[in-house]
């Protein structure tokens, strides 16, 4: 894989564990995502200075760590503005809140790393300025995830995954599991567009991977409608959905992942009367509703 792609005109994509990408106006450009950590960033701003661009700023489509973690070194090292879709600013000034969403109180020295928590940074709200190309609200996979296109270049960040990164995780990574379908399903009916999303290398089959991130929510959602058929525990339903869906939890940190995961498809449920939770015997339980 080349250490860049100029898949337009005005769009150049670094590709790499998360990709980075700049929108190119002139000689100017608009940097999207900063990677995990500062070799990513600063493996990005190398490129940009042998392209003879001047970046003006940079965007984080949303506060994941490996989106923003080199921010920091980007706004240190160039001295540019910071921008993200008002929801994501709390997360990325205050990186700690990313680990503390999953572990549900003070994080776990498991979750107190770069994977996690990034170095905190300072954006404005994105909506304070005019830019030269559409922004579009992707939430779901985050509370305020944003994509950008320009003509039909349409930088997805990780409103989907591609297959073999979905195989390997078998459910993709939602904080809002319904809003995140409803972008899925905007994307699908969208036509004479190259989607280009943050994991994985563009193959062409970017509609197929839409589809096939549609079918993994939707059978999560019907797998749990099978297996909460009388009160359970949420510990009994978080062994019983992953064990029918062969997910394998291999760290601490991804546990933390797959049980917030859980809590908002649960979330989604209750939110559509299938199930309600209640207190049973000094423990919260679900339970179907008849």
């Amino acid at each position: 894989m080349p250490r860049y792609l100029e898949m337009s005109d005005n769009f150049i994509l670094i590709p790499g564990r998360v990709a980075i990408a700049f929108i190119k106006v002139g000689n100017e450009a608009y940097m999207v995502d900063s990677g995990l950590d500062k070799d990513q960033a600063r493996r990005a701003i190398n490129i940009a200075k042998e392209l003879s661009l001047t970046i003006k700023l940079l965007i984080n489509t949303h506060s994941h760590a490996d989106h923003i973690g080199g921010n920091k070194f980007v706004a240190d090292r160039l001295g540019i503005p910071i921008y993200a879709d008002k929801r994501e600013i709390p997360y990325i000034t205050m990186p700690i809140l990313e680990a503390s969403t999953l572990y549900g109180g003070y994080p776990s020295k498991s979750l107190r790393n770069k994977f996690f928590i990034a170095q905190e940074s300072h954006p404005a709200d994105i909506s304070g300025i005019s830019l030269p190309f559409d922004i579009h609200d992707l939430r779901g996979h985050s509370p305020g995830m944003i994509g950008l296109q320009i003509n039909h270049i349409f930088f997805v960040a990780d409103a989907f995954f591609p297959l073999k990164v979905l195989k390997r995780h078998v459910i993709p990574y939602t904080y809002n599991p319904r809003d995140a379908l409803d972008t899925l399903n905007k994307l699908r009916d969208l036509d004479g567009l190259t989607f280009v999303p943050s994991h994985g290398d563009p193959t062409g089959d970017e509609r197929e991977d839409i589809e096939a991130n549609i079918r993994a929510i939707i059978s999560v959602r019907e797998k749990l409608l099978e297996i909460i058929r009388r009160e359970m525990s949420f510990d009994e339903i978080s062994i019983e959905i992953f064990s029918a869906l062969n997910i394998d939890i291999r760290s601490i940190g991804l546990y933390h992942l797959h049980q917030s995961i859980l809590r908002g498809y649960l979330t989604w449920l209750e939110e559509e009367d299938c199930i309600t939770p209640d207190i049973k015997g000094k423990k919260l339980v679900w339970k179907p509703n008849k």
